[in-house]
């Protein structure tokens, strides 16, 4: 689907299940927005009768939302979806219960209308302000974990438009996203002002949760990739180090650990290749870890590893 970009339009990509009040809290935060020309997408991905109904009469009240429905319940379709119906030259993606401060895009187009050469751009979120790292790149920083949330940042159409669609997972879709941003050498604006405010801040890393470790072992994989591809840039803005491999080999083999831990083999071995592969060699724990395995399986290897690492 091609559409006729309009200039200087935010649209603003909001997938919708079945939580009536957030949805609403969300498409309200961006009709308070200072900022004008607007649009919201909203994607109805199995969203029940009454929050189907609420939403309608919002697009009947407010010329600027636009209600549009999807066959399957999945976040990245709806999205995906949204994104070929927007007319906007900037993209803003919400989740259920994101709330948008209203001077969000006025201060996000202007840092990106100082910063001709950027393609995002991001500020505080509220109870996070204290924790945000000011960044010209996305790489080295998001080699370790995801910068902002979800309805932080605010994109040029241009580089989501190449970008393409979110990736089809329960968790973590969000960092793999932009981290092929990322890998694109996409540059940054940074707005010293908070700018969202999550309904629910949820930090706690996955600990035993199958689907969550296959998630995160599949994106943390791929996030890998996209790092290498970065590195053959000519003109990347900035350098991934040697230390940031070190980090990032770490993770991935504590990864491989809880992996095994639970009875994931196939995603355990993965994170430990891309381990050994990320630093390019095999440590000494590398090579006790692979012993262990072959005498007594990944599990037990895995038991041993953590319990040598308490002592």
């Amino acid at each position: 689907m091609s559409l006729l970009v309009r200039e200087g339009l935010v649209s603003t990509v909001i997938p919708v299940s079945n939580q009536a009040v957030l949805s609403i809290k969300s498409v309200e935060s961006v009709l308070a927005q200072t900022y004008r020309p607007i649009e919201i997408i909203v994607v109805n991905a199995g969203a029940s009768h009454e929050t189907a109904q609420r939403l309608s009469e919002l697009a009947v009240k407010y010329s600027e939302v636009r209600i549009f429905s999807q066959s399957n319940q999945a976040l990245c379709a709806a999205r995906e979806l949204g994104r070929l119906n927007a007319k906007g030259e900037f993209i803003q993606y919400c989740e259920n219960g994101d709330v948008l401060l209203p001077a969000k895009f006025a201060a996000q187009i202007k840092a990106l209308k100082l910063a001709a050469n950027s393609d995002v751009a991001y500020g505080n979120t509220q109870e996070l302000a204290n924790e945000s790292t000011e960044f010209e790149s996305m790489f080295p920083f998001f080699l370790h974990k995801r910068g902002w949330q979800t309805a932080n940042p605010l994109y040029r159409r241009s580089i989501v438009d190449l970008n393409g669609p979110w990736l089809d997972t329960a968790f973590y879709s969000g960092w793999e996203y932009d981290c092929r941003i990322a890998k694109l050498g996409a540059r940054t604006a940074f707005v010293d002002q908070v700018v969202s405010a999550p309904e629910k801040i949820d930090r706690a890393e996955s600990q035993g949760n199958k689907l969550q470790l296959q998630d995160l072992s599949l994106v943390r994989a791929k996030i890998f990739r996209h790092a290498q591809s970065y590195m053959q840039l000519e003109q990347r803005p900035t350098e991934i180090k040697e230390q940031d491999w070190q980090i990032f080999s770490e993770s991935a083999f504590e990864l491989a650990c809880e992996c095994a831990l639970n009875g994931l083999k196939a995603e355990a071995r993965a994170m430990t290749n891309i381990s050994i592969e990320s630093i390019g060699k095999k440590t000494p724990r590398h090579r006790i870890f692979l012993m262990m395995v072959k005498w007594a399986g990944w599990k037990k290897a895995a038991q041993a590893i953590m319990a040598s690492q308490k002592n």
